[in-house]
């Protein structure tokens, strides 16, 4: 009898302890001729959690940019603030035919990339690991960005944020 108690015991303090464990998220997004996203999600370096989602550019174009523009998304109830950003990485390639266009469009694309971090790091905390380029071809045609991004928060926090939103 006393064997199943420590067992019991046993059990609720490992499973008490791994509700603060890091569940930790690892978003990638790839921009070529179509838009692919990545999302994985490890509990204590173990995959609980795969998918890969395919966007054709056209139905992107069609359907969700005017959705933002009439803002007829659902709003996002996530506690950014709650999440901890450990990892930013983002790499972008953009030439044009011509040289000069090239390079304005580069520039730009650096603007908007600097206001995108800036955003986001005002939404959750700054990473130590954070990077992001913009790498201009001048000789082809070609649009490229890769971003990834890793978040970590405690499973309980998780689980309250999940139910919180229902």
């Amino acid at each position: 009898m006393i064997w199943l108690i420590l067992i019991i015991i046993f059990l609720v303090i490992v499973l008490s302890l791994s509700l603060f464990l890091p569940l930790v998220c690892q978003l990638s997004i790839y921009l070529t001729h179509e838009i692919e996203i990545e999302i994985s999600v490890k509990l204590a370096k173990i995959q609980v959690y795969s998918k890969t989602i395919e966007y054709s550019l056209e139905a992107v174009i069609d359907e969700i940019i005017p959705k933002l523009f009439n803002k007829e998304l659902p709003k996002s109830s996530i506690q950014f603030n709650r999440l901890k950003l450990n990892q930013l990485t983002w790499y972008s390639t953009i030439g044009l035919e011509d040289a000069a266009i090239t390079t304005l469009s580069a520039s730009g694309l650096w603007l908007i990339k600097g206001m995108a971090c800036q955003y986001i790091f005002s939404l959750m905390n700054q990473p130590k690991d954070y990077q992001y380029q913009v790498k201009p071809s001048f000789d082809q045609f070609v649009i490229q960005s890769e971003c990834e991004c890793i978040i970590s928060t405690p499973l309980w926090q998780a689980i309250y944020m999940k139910y919180k939103r229902q």
